[in-house]
């Protein structure tokens, strides 16, 4: 069995989620497939894939070791590339991951122009508002907002998300506007759960920075459903200008205490520290550092 060709089968089968379509793609028969499978499971000594009549997934061994053969067959086709002298070509998939939201109103844009230019490269784009750990869940690259905190990875700041505080204006004409942050004890609060802070809300003024505790009549751990929230009139909220800026703009939604600033927040590729990085990968970094359109987020 040649192991190489074994761990890519191994790869293809998970990625294409059958052994058919992973034969195709890598131009060999299901049963050639099968055996590559089969092999690596006797060398492993575990059962990497639960087969059943309609479908494959990978068993719980199969998803422990999926980050760590990724990464070795990463670095042999990156050997091979610099050894044979193509290995500044960039091809070869990248897997990404970035905020939910974020993604849908910034990235269409960018990725597309990226596709345009390198068209040997296969992007793979999971939407997940959460941090993902990059080597156990085999990500590549990974966009984050907020406090960068593990220094084993590579933080590159491309932008940065400002908050606004805001509510509907019938919330207002019913129960007023707060003039100043001590008011915000006397009104109904929706809390985004996502930031760190929860109903610990940071703002920042002439003389200096403070937090505030909040009260919450509605919590959820994500930014769109507490913007639907504050624009249904249920309180006042405090959201990355990102989720909020066209409905100011559209007047539903009215900014409030502008002069208190909210919390500032890095937006960070994160990537691994690598010796040799994969082409496709170093590419896509330099054109989300070079090409990545941010002026809509308040940068």
């Amino acid at each position: 069995m040649d192991r190489l060709d074994a761990l890519k089968a191994f790869l293809a089968v998970e990625r294409c989620g059958g052994f058919a379509p992973a034969a195709r793609e890598l131009g060999l028969s299901t049963s050639a497939m099968s055996r590559h499978v089969q092999g690596l499971e006797a060398w492993f000594g575990v059962q990497l894939f639960r087969r059943t009549t309609r479908q494959i997934s990978l068993t719980a061994e199969g998803e422990r070791h999926l980050a760590q053969v990724q990464r070795i067959v990463g670095d042999i086709e990156a050997l091979e590339g610099a050894v044979r002298g193509i290995g500044t070509h960039p091809s070869g998939e990248v897997r990404v991951t970035a905020p939910k939201f974020f993604a849908q109103r910034f990235l269409g844009a960018t990725l597309s122009s990226f596709q345009d230019a390198y068209p040997d490269v296969q992007l793979r784009l999971y939407l997940i508002d959460r941090v993902v750990n990059l080597v156990e869940e085999g990500f590549d690259l990974a966009l984050r907002i907020g406090h960068l905190e593990d220094s084993d990875l590579i933080g590159r700041r491309i932008g940065t998300i400002r908050t606004t505080l805001s509510a509907a204006p019938d919330y207002i004409a019913r129960r007023g506007r707060p003039e100043t942050v001590a008011d915000l004890q006397d009104h109904d609060c929706i809390i985004d759960l996502t930031p760190s802070h929860g109903n610990r809300w940071p703002f920042k003024d002439a003389r200096g920075q403070r937090s505030v505790d909040v009260p919450g009549r509605f919590f959820a751990n994500d930014g769109e459903m507490v913007r639907q929230m504050t624009l249904n009139g249920q309180g006042i909220s405090l959201l990355p200008d990102f989720f909020v800026a066209e409905d100011i703009h559209a007047n539903r939604l009215v900014p409030l205490l502008s002069e208190f600033s909210g919390e500032e927040a890095g937006v960070y590729l994160i990537y691994l520290r690598e010796r040799h990085r994969p082409a496709a990968l170093q590419a896509l970094i330099d054109w989300f550092t070079g090409e990545f359109d941010f002026r809509h987020s308040g940068e």
